[in-house]
């Protein structure tokens, strides 16, 4: 059994995308052997790919947060997220 994160997902560096097991615990060696070169000449079978540095940047629009009758909430979280895609 292989089980790994959905496709398109964000990982960290050293980040484990998948795992695997056998079911039942207990296998013969030889069905373990044939998986392994099942999987050998399979290739690669997960692919991980390095994410493009974004460029953005963000417009803040409204009278309330111009002239400052209400704090802009917007700007630190998306702030935030485009940091955490570096």
């Amino acid at each position: 059994m292989c089980a790994t994160l959905h496709n398109n997902t964000a990982v960290k560096k050293g980040q484990t995308v998948a795992g695997t097991r056998a079911i039942p615990l207990t296998v013969r060696k030889n069905i373990v052997q044939i998986a392994v070169s099942i999987g050998e000449r399979a290739g690669n079978v997960i692919h991980v790919r390095e994410i493009r540095k974004p460029r953005a940047g963000v417009v803040i629009t409204g009278n309330e947060v111009y002239y400052g009758r209400i704090k802009d909430a917007f700007a630190p979280i998306i702030t935030n997220k485009m940091r955490q895609s570096r």
